[in-house]
């Protein structure tokens, strides 16, 4: 989810597959790559696909980001992604 993710501050490009069929017409040749899938069985065997296609077009796959998301999700006990705009708001200090 793309509001989630801007949520938490990224500012980088962000782009939403809905399709490995897609993903095959991007080019990723040489860029670094955090693949967020949820981290349900499904997400995980999407996630593994992913994985294995950017790679041979040449991606840097970051997995370090990934497994931060993972832990953020955990703490509140998801495996969803979009969950990540809830704990945004939740660390956001007002003061």
């Amino acid at each position: 989810d793309i509001e989630a993710l801007r949520s938490l501050g990224i500012a980088t490009e962000i782009r939403a597959l809905n399709s490995l069929r897609k993903l095959e017409d991007e080019e990723f040749q040489g860029k670094n790559v955090v693949i967020l899938t949820d981290f349900d069985e499904k997400g995980e065997k999407l996630h593994k696909k992913l994985r294995k296609t950017l790679e041979l077009g040449g991606a840097k796959i970051i997995e370090s980001k990934r497994r931060a998301v993972e832990v953020l999700l955990a703490l509140k006990k998801t495996k969803e992604v979009e969950a990540l705009k809830s704990i945004a708001k939740e660390l956001r200090w007002s003061l």
